[in-house]
């Protein structure tokens, strides 16, 4: 699972969010930094396999 560190909720995945606004002024910047935390669990019944791993999350960002 992962969380929105800013406001302590869990992200749900697949579905559309308000991450903030984005003011840009005469220059080429702009930006918004979020922090998430993402919490790895076993799945029942199944074999945990230790290791190195890595893991991605795609964000989609549309503006107007």
């Amino acid at each position: 699972s992962v969380i929105d560190v800013d406001n302590n909720t869990p992200v749900k995945f697949n579905m559309k969010t308000d991450m903030g606004s984005i003011h840009l002024d005469n220059g080429a910047g702009g930006r918004i930094i979020k922090q998430y935390k993402a919490k790895v669990e076993a799945i029942p019944g199944a074999v945990i396999k230790t290791g190195a791993f890595s893991a991605a999350m795609t964000v989609i960002v549309t503006y107007n």
